[in-house]
């Protein structure tokens, strides 16, 4: 059952990164049994900005996925990489992807699966920082901080629904991301803050992406 907002929370359709702001969850991604649905859409492409990532240091124990210079995206599990390039990517490109069980699939239902399958990753080796990506150590420092829209993501495990992180201002003014499974906000961290979008009006699905997307490694 998802929980309505707080009193004197207000929803809002999207936040936006400000190329100096990130949260850091305590989820811990399961490859073999998580379902991860973000959805997003492009402010800066062709640079290289982390915006789900988990991992120990270097590739080891990596489930991430990024934007990188092309422009593309770049799905990683442990140590492959799947990239994904689209020709003529642009600012308010808006994407939902979805990664399960070593497959990323884009909302237009084009998808890789990692050559790793089937997979040997039970779990991940850190818990997921959102808007960032993670430096290569184990200390949890941030990097490559991401300027796009975020209007939801969405974590289930065995088909249960664990988060479902809606973009919110909080009474004092915080732009952040509330769970409507656990009741949580997030906690922004970095040297900026997020950037509200405007208000929710409506529920709605998450929306195909703009662009044909080709597959490369």
């Amino acid at each position: 059952i998802l929980r309505t907002l707080p009193e004197d929370y207000e929803r809002l359709t999207y936040l936006q990164g400000d190329g100096k702001s990130y949260f850091l969850t305590d989820y811990m991604p399961h490859p073999k049994t998580d379902t991860v649905i973000f959805d997003f859409e492009l402010r800066k492409p062709d640079t290289v900005t982390g915006l789900l990532c988990s991992r120990e240091a270097g590739m080891n124990k990596s489930w991430s996925f990024c934007g990188m210079t092309g422009p593309n995206f770049r799905f990683d599990i442990s140590w492959d990489q799947i990239q994904f390039w689209a020709p003529g990517m642009v600012p308010g490109m808006r994407f939902a992807v979805k990664m399960q069980n070593g497959t990323v699939t884009l909302s237009d239902g084009i998808s890789a699966t990692s050559k790793n399958n089937p997979l040997s990753l039970d779990e991940s080796g850190g818990p997921m920082m959102m808007m960032a990506y993670y430096n290569n150590s184990t200390s949890l420092t941030a990097t490559s901080f991401s300027f796009d829209r975020v209007y939801g993501c969405q974590v289930s495990r065995s088909g249960a629904l664990l988060h479902d992180w809606v973009p919110v201002r909080t009474p004092n003014g915080v732009v952040t991301l509330y769970d409507r499974v656990t009741g949580d906000d997030l906690e922004p961290k970095g040297t900026g803050a997020f950037i509200a979008g405007p208000a929710w009006t409506c529920e709605g699905p998450f929306i195909p992406p703009h662009a044909t997307i080709l597959i490369v490694r």
